[in-house]
């Protein structure tokens, strides 16, 4: 097994989740966002709700990263 540290940006797109079958942790996708875009363009409840949706699918993670205001 090869633990996975993917970002939140990776993960909204889909509509249903691989489950996992190793360890995994998420990023916010902050750097990212702030580079691409120089703001947060996802408020906190949305990211709030990306989250519970995504780890419902995938999995319990290790952890979640807090959005990196």
């Amino acid at each position: 097994d090869v633990p996975l540290f993917i970002s939140r940006n990776r993960l909204t797109g889909y509509k249903t989740f691989p489950q996992a079958v190793g360890r995994w942790a998420m990023v916010s996708g902050g750097f990212t966002e702030l580079k691409d875009h120089g703001r947060w363009r996802t408020p906190a409840p949305e990211y709030v709700a990306d989250v519970r949706r995504i780890t419902a699918g995938v999995g319990a993670p290790d952890f979640v990263a807090p959005q990196d205001w």
